[in-house]
């Protein structure tokens, strides 16, 4: 599937930061550690979608997220 101008999937943007499959640790979080202050992000998967942005050096907690895995 084609993604629309200004948008891309992690991997393709930024492999140094995002060249993994991202994996949860015990609590099931995910650490993204190269994202842009301000910037606007969405998270887009199997019908899910949400947008959010980040401030610098803050904690953004997203509400419970579940995509299932086949």
């Amino acid at each position: 599937m084609a993604l629309p101008a200004g948008y891309g999937a992690l991997l393709s943007v930024d492999p140094l930061h995002y060249g993994e499959p991202l994996v949860t640790d015990a609590a099931g979080r995910i650490t993204l550690p190269a994202l842009i202050p301000g910037a606007r992000y969405r998270i887009s998967e199997r019908g899910f979608e949400r947008e959010f942005t980040v401030q610098s050096g803050d904690t953004t907690k997203l509400e419970d997220i579940q995509i299932p895995i086949d």
